[in-house]
């Protein structure tokens, strides 16, 4: 993970160099096969008062 981040900075600009990583073993997806993304912000943000949408 930290070798990751540090690989990011060292290429992308401080911006948008990740400050986490999360690995997950699988995905969650629709039954159409598409990535559900608004579960995928809800495990991140949880009860944090900022969010992105």
């Amino acid at each position: 993970e930290q070798e990751l981040i540090a690989f990011c900075k060292q290429n992308l600009s401080a911006i948008k160099a990740p400050r986490s990583v999360d690995f997950e073993a699988e995905l969650p997806r629709h039954p159409t096969g598409k990535l559900y993304k608004r579960l995928l912000k809800d495990r991140y943000w949880g009860n944090k008062d900022s969010r992105i949408v």
